[in-house]
């Protein structure tokens, strides 16, 4: 068999296995929330939208939050849940008591993204007592003028900020897994990169350099090679401080809002009509997408999570995606 037919093959199974998963189900719940708990953010990060969003900005009132964890509480399928969204979650006074919150009513694991600059040794030892599962750290770059070019903040501080994480961690054998992350730039030089790797691997073998994407609708995108169907709408909701539920993380500036949460269910938003007319696309080969959803860089880049993931159905009746090979990250 010559190996074109062989791909050709692959595909045509993988394009049949996805299809099967994406059977339009009655009710679907989240196992995956991402919840914002601010937008407010100190960086200026040049492949980041957060400088052009026009949504306001806030603090989820701790109201709100109980809320969203009760609710979650009462479904039983959440697994994990990441904060981020389009803020620092460390301006955030109360986010390790919303991670002892969750951990304690959910048992889910819980990830924090953040850049760094706010994590001193205060923030460090509050995550760390909590049982934070995974601290996220964006660093971008590996020298000084590099990370003010790219960021706007200072390099020195938070590298400080990351290496104290680590003395931490060791020092008090804390649990959680601390992970390195770089987005590559065009103009980065390569070596940039490699330093950078080199570096933080002697810290962790939890090191990534991702290529940047467009957000959607941030930058214009020319989508090369076969698209996938988009994951996110299958088993994560997208929360933003206010309680407005967007249709995946990738909509920075909710554009294209499917619930809110302050008057509706996790439940009633995940299976409200318009995400439900998505999902109905994507299984009839992608027509009719939202705008956001055709222009989105993701969809050349879910391929490898349809082919590890299973559809359960829990006691309640839902049914809900879950990841036979997830490594606790987004």
């Amino acid at each position: 068999m010559s190996r074109k037919i062989f791909e050709s093959r692959q595909k045509l199974l993988l394009k049949r296995k996805i299809h099967s998963l994406m059977k339009p189900y009655d009710i679907l719940v989240p196992t995956h929330l991402a919840i914002e708990t601010t937008n407010m953010c100190n960086g200026k990060c040049i492949f980041c939208p957060h400088n052009i969003m026009t949504r306001s900005l806030g603090v989820m009132n701790m109201e709100l939050f109980r809320k969203i964890i009760n609710d979650a509480k009462t479904i039983g399928s959440v697994e994990f849940i990441t904060h981020g969204g389009m803020g620092e979650p460390l301006f955030d006074k109360s986010i390790a008591k919303r991670i002892a919150t969750e951990k304690s009513k959910l048992n889910c694991r819980v990830q924090l993204h953040t850049n760094g600059s706010l994590l001193d040794k205060d923030n460090i030892q509050k995550l760390f007592e909590v049982g934070l599962d995974v601290l996220s750290i964006s660093l971008n770059a590996f020298n000084d003028h590099t990370y003010k070019d790219i960021t706007g903040l200072d390099y020195k501080k938070t590298r400080q900020n990351v290496e104290n994480a680590f003395e931490m961690k060791e020092k008090t054998q804390a649990d959680t897994k601390i992970r390195i992350t770089m987005v590559k730039t065009n103009d980065m030089p390569p070596e940039e990169t490699e330093n950078f790797r080199d570096y933080w691997r002697a810290f962790t073998p939890n090191v990534a350099v991702h290529p940047s994407k467009n957000w959607a609708y941030f930058t214009k995108n020319e989508i090369k090679g076969r698209k996938y169907p988009c994951k996110w709408i299958w088993y994560m909701m997208s929360i933003n401080w206010d309680g407005k539920v967007n249709l995946c993380h990738e909509d920075f500036d909710a554009r294209f809002v499917i619930g809110d949460l302050t008057k509706e269910t996790i439940v009633g938003v995940f299976n409200c009509d318009k995400i439900r007319t998505i999902r109905r696309s994507f299984y009839e080969n992608g027509k009719s997408l939202p705008i956001l959803c055709n222009d989105c860089s993701r969809l050349k880049l879910d391929k490898f999570w349809w082919l590890g993931v299973n559809v359960n159905e829990l006691p309640n009746g839902y049914k809900k995606y879950s990841e036979r090979f997830h490594g606790g990250t987004f």
